[in-house]
């Protein structure tokens, strides 16, 4: 297990996509979040939800999981295969402070590009004896988590990370303003 930082990210806002009808166009505040005692450090401005993902803007991520409610945003990372330890109402899981496995991470992130459909993971699809029988096969567990829809805008807004945000090459020599 390790501290999945900002790779949870897009949990939060699939969750604020599906639940509030929001797009990537959206804009978000991402001034200093201050509520219940804590204080998420921003610029100010109000990037849009691609730009926000792509420069992976705490303060956008913490509003958005306040908007959605926590209980949202961790039903949908069960829904995704996430088993390990989630805490309720703390707004700091938005920013991934969660420790989960790399192996549910995969899990959770390839049902963006499966359309929508969770495909739990598996490391052995097939044994087979020294003659080439099968001994035994894994069918694979599938189910629908989100609309097609969705999971297509998630694809989307991800994209926005390399093509001009924190895996770019580019992080502060073209800024929010170049981002869509």
């Amino acid at each position: 297990k390790r501290q999945v930082g900002s790779t949870f990210k897009p949990f939060v806002y699939a969750t604020a996509i599906m639940n509030l009808g929001m797009t990537p166009c959206s804009t978000v505040s991402n001034a200093t979040f201050n509520e219940r005692g804590y204080r998420v450090p921003g610029k100010g401005g109000n990037p849009t939800l691609k730009q926000a993902l792509g420069m992976s803007l705490n303060p956008v991520a913490v509003r958005l999981m306040d908007m959605t409610g926590t209980d949202k945003v961790i039903q949908l990372a069960r829904d995704l295969g996430v088993t390990e330890e989630i805490p309720r109402g703390q707004l700091a899981v938005a920013l991934g402070a969660s420790d989960i496995t790399i192996f549910e991470m995969l899990g959770a992130y390839s049902t963006f590009a499966n359309y929508g459909n969770y495909v739990k993971p598996e490391m052995i699809w097939r044994i087979e004896d020294a003659n080439g029988r099968v001994i035994k096969e894994v069918k694979p567990v599938v189910k629908e988590v989100m609309n097609e829809k969705y999971a297509y805008t998630m694809v989307e807004l991800m994209k926005g990370v390399v093509e001009f945000g924190t895996a770019s090459g580019e992080l502060g020599r073209r800024g929010i303003s170049k981002g869509v």
